[in-house]
């Protein structure tokens, strides 16, 4: 699993529940009132993105297992992913073929479940990267999870230690930063932060999202 990176000491952590990851400084409380964006459903995440998450992962699998023996499932994390809905869904659709996380500042009653293929973290944002190892995960989305910190003074460093989480043509998925067409400065400050941090990139903008895939 990529959660907790080689020598990570986890005895500064604790789990809640089934599959919950959080760290000690993190108050941990349900949820009980929630934005829109919080319990999005997959449909509703591929149809506002204009991108199917789904057809990527089939292809992934595919790539991932071609002409091997033992079937390696892809990985999948939603950055800011409130309750968890989309991540059921495609534990539901894929099953097996897939290691799915969840990643939010706050605790969900709705992430209980007995599915072994979904695990929650919570913590802060800048922390979230330290869970993964580099080149570990094949797909991240964020269904305008990370757009909450667009302006801060590390948004664009968060991107860039994400994108290194990335496998070769790997992908990170997220809605469209403003309500303008994409700004080429900020596009140009995406990538300039992904060469800080060894990583190669390739910027697909659709209407609704953006996608970096990792070329190196």
């Amino acid at each position: 699993m990529p959660i907790f990176g080689r020598g990570r000491r986890r005895n500064d952590l604790r789990f809640t529940g089934t599959q919950i990851v959080r760290t000690g400084k993190v108050k941990s409380y349900p949820r009980r009132e929630f934005w829109n964006d919080e319990i999005s459903t997959l449909s509703r995440v591929e149809t506002e993105f204009g991108y199917s998450l789904t057809n990527f992962i089939r292809k992934r699998f595919a790539r991932n297992n071609h002409s091997k023996g033992t079937a390696k499932p892809v990985v999948v994390l939603d950055w800011g992913c409130g309750a968890g809905i989309a991540l059921h869904m495609l534990d539901e659709i894929f099953g097996r073929q897939v290691e799915l996380y969840g990643f939010s500042k706050d605790h969900y009653a709705e992430w209980s479940g007995n599915s072994k293929n979904i695990a929650f973290i919570q913590e802060t944002a800048n922390n979230s990267p330290r869970f993964f190892k580099e080149r570990s995960i094949d797909l991240i989305y964020s269904f305008f999870g990370i757009n909450h910190l667009l302006g801060s003074q590390n948004f664009y460093e968060l991107l860039g230690q994400l994108l290194k989480k990335l496998s070769k043509k790997g992908r990170f998925v997220i809605s469209r930063l403003d309500r303008k067409p994409h700004s080429p400065l900020l596009l140009l400050r995406v990538k300039s932060e992904a060469s800080k941090n060894g990583v190669s990139i390739k910027i697909r903008k659709l209407s609704n999202c953006l996608i970096f895939e990792r070329t190196d």
